[in-house]
This record gives structure tokens, sequence and C-alpha cells, in this order.
């Protein structure tokens, strides 16, 4: 029972891992490509807000 119990556990440690590793891969194309995107768009200025 405890051996069935531990590798539940560690299967959904690794499926909350694996969904950090997806969002963060999720932010790193939001926040690097709107931003690119923006300046090539000579719309940079206005994406800071200054």
């Amino acid at each position: 029972m405890t051996g069935y119990g531990t590798s539940a556990s560690h299967r959904e440690s690794r499926g909350m891992a694996k969904a950090a590793v997806i969002l963060g891969i999720a932010d790193l194309v939001i926040f690097g490509a709107l931003p690119a995107f923006a300046a090539s768009n000579a719309g940079f200025s206005w994406y800071v807000g200054s």
C-alpha cells in the first residue's frame, strides 16, 4: 500500500514539474516575442510605456 502511494505522489509531482516547465517556456515566449514584435513594428516605446 505504501509503495503504491509513494509512486502515485511521485507521478503527481512529476506532472506538476512538467506543468511548471511548460509555463516557464510560455512566459519566455510571451515576454520574449512580444517586445521583439513591438520593436520590429517601431512600437517598443509604447510597450515600455515611456
